[in-house]
């Protein structure tokens, strides 16, 4: 493959060939993975007949996999910036399925907790560079790329759920996750479909090295008693920075130098961690409030969650095109969708039938669906290329934070209250903030723009071709990815 890159910046994306056989893989493992994410009420069922347990207790593999599986997006982030997306894709798919074969033996409902912590390992190490390798083949049409693969998600809900009850009423839940095993091998083949672009390849080459910084050579004293030979002063404070610039590395390896070098993506983490609050715990009590609040058949209910799904595929699917004609930019897009998700929470203590149950539902599928899959390309928008990928593992750790929080959030205050009506107004305020930090963000940056247009500034470069690596019209980065190791060996020598 030649070599596409030149000294003044990354090669530019392919935006096709190769990639749309990437981009139908990326959608096809959405489907898989997520898709068994969603439909995990199928299999707690079967888990509370099986094991003889209560519903909160076979639930709580709901709850680990919610929490694992965006948390480990973080060291995700790491890897495939220092890997490459391929690698840690097929090490994914080798993860889910060792563990659905090993769930498969479970004789105690503990077996499942402990073989869904490494399920939702897996699929934290499959939806990072999932996501991430689309961007190194497309930029014009990253919004419609991004917004097809990830629609695979939204397929997934409304698609497995079915596919998987058929499953357990044939054979038998043990044996359904055999097969589950089975096809979960073929992210493995996804992971060597996602061959590495040049634009990656440029990134991978010239990422930050992390070499320890050299033991100065200085003399070591003799004791006189035992004539031993003792490190100097000197030799001992050279380890002791080597150990602190370990613990550097480390840092920069799972991005967490992010929050206090650019402050203003700390409002981007916040927000994404209150959308899985608000969305994760409405999805798990949106199917509860319409059987016991309302008294719908429990076979008519289940349509809502196939109804979130619809909304989302549709949304994801399509909400790109605005974003690449250039209608709307994305930090607006997810305050609408936010904002979509919160007015639909807002309503659904106020309906009384199934058709405006339906109604909340498809709102929350699409609003969910624009804003989850939209933040990648925000934060393409206000970092450097190098550092998306741990500002995505970040994002994706405060999700999974937030859908722990929120839906232990939301039992307390069912157990209080007994009502469900409460739980999704404090989802909405939960959406509500989220859509507002995100606007802030937004008229930071334009406020930013104007300044350096005042200044004479081209705000025109390509954020992601600029020969400085600078970010033209993008969220000031107060440390430069290419110089930073340089400035940590003069600190650690001084």
């Amino acid at each position: 493959m030649p070599a596409a890159s030149t000294e003044r910046g990354p090669p530019p994306a392919l935006e096709g060939g190769w990639g749309w056989l990437v981009l139908v893989a990326s959608f096809l493992s959405f489907v898989l993975v997520s898709g068994y994410m969603l439909s995990l009420s199928v299999f707690v069922v079967e888990w509370q007949l099986y094991f003889e347990a209560d519903a909160r207790t076979a639930g709580f593999v709901g709850v680990i996999m919610g929490f694992v599986g965006p948390v480990s997006g973080l060291p995700a982030g790491g890897l495939s910036k220092t890997f490459g997306c391929r690698t840690v894709v097929m090490i994914s798919g080798l993860l889910l399925s060792l563990s659905f074969l090993l769930a498969s033996f479970a004789t105690e409902l503990y077996h499942l907790y402990l073989t869904t912590i490494l399920t939702g390992i897996g699929t934290g190490f499959h939806y990072q560079p999932a996501v991430m390798i689309i961007s190194f083949y497309f930029h014009e049409r990253l919004g419609l790329a991004n917004g097809i693969a990830m629609s695979g998600v939204g397929i997934g809900m409304l698609v497995m759920p079915p596919f998987y009850q058929y499953l357990i009423d044939r054979y038998t839940w043990q044996k359904t996750y055999l097969i589950l095993a089975a096809l979960n091998l073929s992210v493995v083949l996804v992971g060597i479909i996602f061959r590495p672009s040049d634009r990656e390849l440029y990134f991978l080459k010239n990422r930050t090295k992390h070499k320890p910084l050299p033991v100065e050579d200085t003399p070591a004293k003799t004791t006189a008693n035992t004539g031993q030979k003792r490190p100097t002063k000197s030799r001992r404070k050279s380890v002791s920075d080597t150990s602190y610039t370990y613990m550097w590395h480390s840092i920069k390896f799972l991005g967490f130098q992010l929050i206090w070098q650019n402050p203003s993506i700390n409002l981007s983490f916040l927000a994404y961690g209150l959308l899985g609050m608000g969305f994760y715990s409405s999805l798990v009590f949106f199917t509860s409030k319409a059987v016991f609040d309302l008294g719908i058949e429990p076979d008519t209910a289940a349509w809502l969650v196939s109804l979130v799904g619809i909304g989302s595929f549709s949304a994801r699917a399509t909400h790109g095109l605005l974003i690449d004609w250039k209608i709307i930019s994305p930090t607006m897009l997810y305050v609408l969708s936010a904002m979509a998700c919160c007015l639909s929470s807002v309503v659904n203590p106020f309906t009384t039938s199934f058709g405006g149950l339906a109604a909340c539902a498809v709102v929350l599928g699409m609003g969910s669906g624009i804003s989850i899959s939209i933040t990648v390309v925000c934060l393409r928008q206000c970092l450097h290329p190098t550092l998306v990928s741990n500002a995505w593992g970040i994002c994706l750790m405060f999700f999974g934070c937030g859908n722990l929080v929120g839906t232990y959030l939301m039992a307390f205050l069912y157990d209080v209250t007994e009502s469900f009506n409460i739980l999704f107004f404090v989802s909405a305020g939960a959406f509500f903030v989220s859509s507002s930090l995100i606007f802030i963000l937004h008229l930071a940056r334009a406020a930013q723009k104007r300044r350096e247009q005042q200044e004479g500034m081209d705000t025109k470069n390509d954020p992601q071709t600029d020969a400085e690596g600078n970010i033209g019209g993008a969220m000031v980065l107060e440390h430069d990815p290419w110089k930073e190791e340089l400035e940590l060996e003069d600190i650690m020598k001084k």
